[in-house]
């Protein structure tokens, strides 16, 4: 499904944006990324609202995209400043590593758009091909520019050779999730300690309201009943002592 590397620089070269020991870019390969991934974003987000926001079909996926990847990259939108001999892309998408006061711009100069091109192309075919790159974006609303550049924005290297492939994709995905799992099994730990820490301090096992009131009423019925049963009368009648004393005191019958 991928290419080889040697296969990837070919792509690159035929481009016309071979990549050399003179090669003077810096962050090439980061700024490649971000921009690809946010034309793609802006591109499906556009089509979307085109179709009403309904799903875009597959055939229509793969001409937007390869269409995108031909003609989205020109040097009315994208650039290059120069600092200190070194080589630096701007554009829609690309993060300014040097700062507003750093460097002067250019466009025009130079092939980076066909590299660019280049970049694209090999970026999508790393990622799995147009149906993969469009499953993403529903999935998640959108591509994830932080997260699917991660990889190729840890260090400043140039060329185009690089992309995040489709299976380290998933195993960042896999990681990610087994993080997450991890953190709310530890939330859930930690409720539960702090539940039995409270029981500890009480002293006992919290018991409801209504069951307490329900305890009490049967402890006193059971003790009226033994008591009334030590003095040889049933439970519930009066003794005859007490019927005598109530009827002398006037109580009537």
């Amino acid at each position: 499904m991928f290419r080889t590397w040697s296969t990837s620089a070919a792509l690159v070269a035929a481009a016309g944006g071979g990549v050399s020991a003179s090669d003077d870019f810096e962050w090439f390969r980061c700024d490649s990324c971000c921009a690809t991934v946010h034309k793609l974003n802006s591109t499906l987000y556009e089509e979307k609202q085109k179709r009403n926001q309904r799903r875009i079909e597959p055939f229509d996926v793969i001409e937007i995209i390869e269409d995108m990847c031909e003609n989205g990259f020109t040097k009315n939108d994208f650039g290059v400043k120069r600092y200190q001999d070194k080589s630096y892309l701007f554009g829609p998408g690309i993060k300014d590593h040097l700062g507003p006061d750093k460097g002067f711009g250019q466009m025009g100069m130079g092939e980076y758009d066909l590299r660019l091109r280049a970049y694209c192309s090999m970026f999508i075919e790393q990622f799995g091909g147009e149906d993969e790159i469009y499953a993403e974006f529903v999935a998640n609303k959108g591509l994830d520019e932080t997260e699917i550049c991660r990889e190729e924005c840890l260090t400043s290297a140039s060329g185009s050779i690089g992309g995040v492939s489709k299976k380290q994709r998933k195993k960042d995905k896999q990681r990610k999730k087994e993080q997450e799992e991890n953190e709310k099994e530890k939330a859930q730990n930690m409720i539960e300690t702090n539940k039995q820490e409270e029981v500890k301090k009480a002293g006992t096992i919290p018991v409801p309201e209504d069951a307490k009131g329900k305890k009490v009423a049967a402890r006193k019925a059971a003790k009226k009943a033994k008591k009334e049963k030590t003095k040889g009368v049933p439970a519930g009648r009066e003794s005859q002592k007490s019927r005598t004393t109530r009827f002398e005191d006037g109580g009537g019958c």
